[in-house]
């Protein structure tokens, strides 16, 4: 049996998106409140002790984390200390494993017709037998495969999320672009456009590499489309 979402760390690194670890502190909150807005958006994750009130660690059973707002069960007080440390990403690992989803079948499988099985069901009605997965051992059901997974293809997969990750943040970008000229001040954010199709096209050649080698070690004498 191969998972694929044990693919996620590896598109991460590739789009190097290993997350940032910030803290903030607000000193003495202005007014009384259930939330708590962090200044960084994306996909966050808040450890155990990560969140306190007056140096005193709130039980993440104690709140929830609405995108980037912190919503406490009970009222913050007026003039409370409320520290927050969290590690953000870019992506979501639901995001990234949707995108591993369309690399498997959007781009491999169209290419060599054939079946690597993403997201489909065991032929045992949904349950795995014993012999295929341990007791004790977790599995996600819409992730899976029987199919012999190498790691050429592998690479194949993670390369090719991370080729259609990319193309979203230079579409991204270039809508976001601005140049402006105020005496000999420029601000020309279009840069940041060009420098991730650089990224892409670097990511987009070391996949086109790897589709060679899975088609001469696996599909050898298939006719890519």
């Amino acid at each position: 049996m191969y998972d694929y979402s044990t693919l996620i760390g590896d598109v991460r690194r590739v789009v190097n998106d290993l997350g940032d670890t910030t803290v903030e502190i607000t000193p003495s909150t202005s007014t009384a409140s259930y939330y708590v807005q962090l200044r960084n958006e994306g996909d966050i994750h808040i450890p155990t002790d990560g969140f306190a009130i007056d140096n005193v660690p709130v039980s993440p059973s104690g709140y929830e984390l609405i995108g980037n707002i912190i919503k406490n069960d009970t009222l913050i007080p007026q003039g409370s200390v409320v520290s927050a440390e969290y590690t953000y990403y870019a992506y979501s690992d639901e995001l990234i494993i949707e995108f591993i989803g369309d690399a498997v079948h959007n781009l491999v499988e169209a290419i060599f017709t054939y079946d690597f099985e993403f997201g489909e069901f065991p032929s045992t009605g949904g349950v795995f037998p014993s012999d295929v997965v341990p007791s004790g051992v977790s599995y996600n059901e819409e992730t899976w495969t029987e199919q012999d997974i190498d790691q050429n293809l592998e690479a194949l997969f993670v390369y090719g999320a991370a080729m259609n990750l990319m193309v979203g943040k230079i579409v991204e970008a270039g809508d976001d672009a601005i140049y402006i000229k105020d005496g000999d001040t420029v601000i020309d954010t279009a840069k940041s456009s060009k420098e991730k199709s650089r990224g892409y096209e670097v990511i987009y050649k070391k996949w086109e590499e790897l589709l060679e080698i899975v088609r001469i070690n696996r599909f050898s004498g298939v006719t890519m489309y």
